[in-house]
């Protein structure tokens, strides 16, 4: 099966799962994040480049480095959140389905960036984005 989605999970806001060829690796880097800020180390791109580097996907590694980029540049007055949903269509692909709780630990996948178009629109449509953005906005309402 082709690769189609990638799935960038903040855990515990210390790693990350990407989704490569229908498997989860887990990928360790020096982050901080919170929904006010969030600072990526410079580890995650050598990292990157070692699991889906040039020559082995140039896709993913296209879109991973653009969603950085924007999360680096992202600014604290304008933060947007960006959902990778990791619903229906990437559990289905991955081929497991982790449980209510898993996802809230995962603060529902979102990344809060600033410049979600251009990364977006080259997997998921505007509709998805919505639905599950909405998910996340419930989510945190609910922790205030």
């Amino acid at each position: 099966m082709p690769f189609k989605y990638l799935d960038l999970t903040l855990v515990c806001g210390w790693q990350s799962h990407i989704l490569i060829g229908g498997k989860v690796k887990k990928v360790y880097y020096s982050i901080w994040s919170s929904w006010q800020k969030i600072f990526v180390g410079q580890k995650i791109m050598k990292d990157l480049e070692e699991l889906a580097g040039p020559g082995k996907d140039e896709k993913i590694f296209e879109l991973t480095k653009l969603t950085f980029e924007a999360i680096d540049k992202a600014s604290i007055k304008n933060l947007t959140p960006l959902v990778y949903s990791f619903e229906m269509k990437l559990l289905d692909f991955a081929g497991y389905r982790p449980n209510f709780n898993y996802q809230k630990n995962a603060a529902l996948t979102a990344f809060l960036i600033d410049d979600y178009e251009k990364i977006s629109k080259k997997f998921f449509s505007k509709k998805e984005i919505l639905e599950t953005g909405k998910i996340i906005q419930n989510f945190i309402n609910e922790q205030k």
